[in-house]
């Protein structure tokens, strides 16, 4: 560039300035707020100067735009990592950028500044000495650990709430004689818990829903108290918290873990505001860090699955993972696995209890033959269609509950906020008394039941197998697309594994019945219809916590079978 070109843009800033500091000067600014009106005027004149001259600067030499090739990204690469170990070289490029670089400087460090300050807070320098990076790490690892500790007995404590209301719904069942005042006394008491869950919801409208989807966009970086305000605070724990215990203690078919992953972020969030760990919270690759260690923690909570903890966290985050949240997630996981454990023989839970806690099995080592291969898969196609069958009819329902919140007519805000929850509650209520005794017991002493390896019980053969079965899927898969697009605290996990699971169960009793000679164990197809049906919505992970469950009673027949 010629040096009178140079001289006239040198100039241009110049009087830029000056007309800047006299502006300040008439309208009697503050001197520093006039310094940062300086410093704003030249940035906004180094962009101008940038964009006009951006047609000579070669596409990899420019700090943004978009990369159009990977040998344009390895060149961006290449120059960014001698810039940062040599300082940046003047001579390789252009004059005009050259005067941009040496003229704004300061204007550019203020930019910066503002640029990598994170949405939660101002980014921390790096620790240089080895004695402060030591101690940070040992914070980071007391804090994982501490995270297991807290979270895993809330979660705990909801489960036991919930066993505890549907026990004694049982019990007062039990004492009435007649059929009708059994009946509804059932859907007495699953109205009744709904309307406590929908006014507990009410207090945070950020609580209803699993919260799931909301973790997956924070988990990309996003400021969640600007696009979703409400979702970390502490009173939508306590919504949520609410909602979920009355929403399974209604009886309706919506499932915790979703609602729990929800409930461990907000843990997560408010220890991180606490003085001693109030550091490790100011930057924001951390806190995402930490936020998808409460993803996993809140998985191996309900099914004591550590490693399906961690694999919930990679899917929760879907677009990147960063191989640094691997153990953090682990690390969190297993102390949350162990102190479940701990909590199971502290409070003297019996054998069955412990079971339905981490859904154990009892198969013998070789479950299958090779000639069962074509039967599974032709499974887990039934299962498939089976599923999109399901997410078709939550996408309908969803747009139509949708509209009816978004009318301004009376009459549809009463019908969606009020009516349609108790007709809801009403169906379920009904759909789970009436078909008989095997409807009426606890949801993972379904799924228990299923896994048997054995015949089911007489409660389930008093028709037949095949119509227990069939009942229990049509239940979870009609009734679950409306349960979980309502204003309640919800999850889905654990009533998908139930329709799965009873579609398989049916699946193998009719391939027992059809080919007895091969010694077809119906309770194994049960297993990977559940693993099939989960899988279809969440990838490898619900298979990978059922495949958990299957080897955890027999882990020394595991052992020499995958050694084989």
């Amino acid at each position: 560039m010629p040096i009178a070109t140079k001289i006239s843009l040198l100039q241009k800033m110049h009087g830029l300035c000056t007309h800047a500091v006299t502006l300040c000067r008439v309208i009697h600014v503050h001197p520093s707020r006039r310094e940062r009106a300086i410093r704003l005027a030249m940035v906004i004149k180094a962009i101008d100067m940038k964009q006009s001259v951006a047609e000579d600067v070669p596409s990899h030499l420019r700090r943004t735009g978009r990369i159009e090739s990977l040998a344009e990204f390895q060149q961006r690469v290449r120059i960014q990592s001698s810039a940062s170990v040599e300082g940046p070289s003047s001579e390789s490029l252009p004059d005009n950028v050259q005067i941009v670089s040496d003229n704004v400087h300061d204007s550019c460090m203020y930019i910066r500044r503002q640029s990598t300050a994170s949405s939660f807070g101002p980014v921390t320098s790096n620790p240089t000495n080895k004695t402060v990076l030591r101690s940070r790490q040992y914070k980071i690892l007391f804090f994982l650990f501490i995270l297991g500790i807290i979270g895993v007995p809330v979660i705990y404590s909801m489960k036991r709430l919930d066993a505890i209301i549907l026990a004694r719904r049982m019990k007062y069942i039990d004492r009435l004689q007649d059929g009708g005042s059994e009946y509804v006394a059932w859907i007495i008491h699953a109205i009744f818990f709904t309307v406590v869950g929908l006014l507990l919801t009410q207090i945070s409208s950020a609580a209803a829903g699993s919260g799931v989807s909301q973790m997956k966009t924070i988990l990309t970086g996003i400021d969640p108290s600007f696009y979703l305000p409400g979702y970390f605070d502490a009173s939508t724990l306590f919504a949520k918290m609410g909602g979920l215990v009355c929403a399974v203690g209604a009886g309706l078919v919506v499932g915790t873990e979703g609602a729990n992953v929800h409930i461990m972020s907000i843990i997560t969030h408010h220890l991180l505001r606490l003085g001693i760990f109030q550091n490790l919270g100011e930057r924001l690759n951390m806190r995402l860090q930490f936020l998808a260690a409460a993803c996993a923690v809140g998985v191996a909570a309900t099914f004591s699955s550590p490693i399906g903890g961690v694999l919930f966290s990679m899917e929760v985050t879907s677009t990147y993972y960063l191989i640094s949240n691997y153990l953090k997630a682990f690390i969190s996981s297993v102390s949350g696995a162990l102190v479940l454990k701990i909590l199971l023989t502290l409070t003297s839970a019996d054998s069955k209890e412990a079971n339905s806690s981490i859904l154990l099995t009892s198969f013998p080592p070789q479950p299958y033959t090779i000639k069962e291969i074509p039967l599974y898969i032709l499974l887990g196609v039934c299962i498939g269609v089976l599923a999109t069958g399901m997410l078709w009819l939550v996408r309908v329902i969803a747009i139509k509950r949708t509209s009816l919140r978004q009318s301004k007519l009376l009459w549809s805000q009463v019908f969606i906020r009020w009516i349609d929850p108790l007709l809801v509650a009403v169906l379920c209520a009904s759909a789970t008394y009436l078909p008989g005794k095997f409807t009426q017991i606890g949801r993972m002493s379904e799924i228990v039941i299923l896994f048997t390896p054995t015949d089911l019980p007489e409660s389930w053969l008093l028709v037949s197998e095949y119509y227990a079965c069939a009942v229990v899927c049509t239940i979870y898969v009609v009734l679950l697309p409306l349960c979980i697009t309502l204003k309640l605290p919800t999850g889905i996990w654990l009533p998908t594994f139930i329709a799965g699971a009873a579609f398989g169960r049916f699946f193998g009793e009719f391939v027992k019945s059809l080919f007895p000679r091969i010694g077809v164990i119906p309770g194994t197809y049960s297993l990977a219809g559940a693993a099939a049906f989960g899988g279809a919505r969440d990838a490898i992970n619900a298979a990978y916590i059922l495949c958990c469950s299957r080897i955890y009673r027999g882990r020394t027949r595991a052992r020499r079978t995958l050694s084989l």
